[in-house]
């Protein structure tokens, strides 16, 4: 067994694990904690925007609406333009026209 200044290493542990292991313990409580897994809360939950399925959003100016989620990010398939969704950031130029709405009085990303 190794012993350390700080903490006792039990078999198998290296410094490098047992930091990352105290790190996880030490950010319980962010955002994540309640999390149900879904790709929309994720989004909802990470970046502090009014995301919702379905909403009104304009990007850079281009106005569309949200038709899904996707790997941390949403599509959007826009009034004029292609017949399909496109990944968008969800914060980079983005404004949420109905989600602002449904979430008045939270303070948002798009509100700043």
């Amino acid at each position: 067994m190794t012993t350390n200044t700080d903490t006792t290493l039990t078999k198998g542990q290296t410094p490098a694990r047992e930091f990352r292991e105290a790190n996880a313990r030490a950010r319980a409580g962010y955002w994540w904690e309640g999390w149900d897994g879904s790709p929309s809360e994720y989004v909802r939950r990470y970046y502090r925007v009014p995301a919702f399925r379905g909403d009104r959003v304009t990007v850079y100016g281009k106005p569309g609406r949200i038709t899904a989620f996707r790997d941390a990010g949403i599509r959007v398939r826009f009034d004029e333009g292609p017949g399909w969704s496109v990944p968008c950031h969800p914060v980079d130029g983005v404004v949420y026209v109905d989600g602002d709405a449904r979430l008045a009085g939270r303070k948002t990303r798009s509100a700043q």
